[in-house]
């Protein structure tokens, strides 16, 4: 639909197709169609739930970047809580619209398992996650014990998940690795947090004394 002079009213029919559930639009290339911020609003809000759009080119258009980049960067990872961020979009791929700085999120999108993607966001833009949840299962800790490995595979699926389809460059390389470090330092601080709030669970082999009454009670 290049060069058709959809405008902001054309944006908003095609938002409607994109809320519907059976959607199956996978491609939208608009550009030079006379799109402002507007209508590029109306996009964002019609993604807002599809799952099923992977490339969306809005090039050549009167859209202001300064106005339009917050929305997209929401639509792609809202950082209002970590549901919100869960709720994300992680299908969308690309997007073209010039001068729009949400790259490192649609590099991320890339990667075919969505819950590795949102994990990914979750690590990079919530610092203090809260294990709590984890010790309500049992009032004696044994469920809590138990969730452990559960924890630690979820934080694992952080460094399992990479970004697909790099984009050549020294810039872009080093990006990614600085997102990387972020979010194992993250994924290991969380799993710190969760082995220290029960410390009695987790003694260092040199400190369990030998006598057997002592270990029992260590155990």
């Amino acid at each position: 639909m290049n060069d058709n002079n959809i405008g902001n009213a054309g944006c908003e029919a095609i938002a409607s197709l994109l809320e519907d559930p059976n959607c199956n639009i996978h491609t939208i290339q608009i550009y030079s169609n006379n799109i402002g911020n507007e209508g590029a609003i109306s996009l964002v809000n019609g993604l807002s739930n599809n799952n099923v759009l992977k490339e969306l080119d809005l090039n050549d258009n009167p859209i202001d970047r300064s106005s339009a980049e917050r929305p997209f960067f929401n639509l792609l990872c809202n950082a209002s809580s970590i549901n919100d961020t869960y709720l994300s979009n992680h299908t969308l791929e690309k997007v073209e619209v010039d001068r729009l700085n949400v790259w490192s999120f649609l590099q991320m999108n890339k990667c075919s398992n969505k819950s590795h993607v949102a994990i990914r966001k979750i690590l990079l833009y919530h610092s203090d996650i809260d294990m709590e949840p984890f010790f309500g299962w049992d009032m004696d800790g044994e469920w809590t014990l138990k969730a452990l490995p559960y924890v630690v595979a979820w934080f694992d699926k952080a460094w399992i998940a990479k970004a697909c389809d790099l984009e050549e460059g020294r810039v872009a390389v080093f990006a990614q690795e600085l997102e990387r470090d972020r979010i194992s330092r993250r994924a290991l601080a969380s799993i710190y947090k969760f082995a220290k709030a029960m410390p009695l669970r987790f003694v260092p082999a040199d400190h369990v004394k030998a006598d057997k009454k002592k270990q029992k009670r260590v155990n």
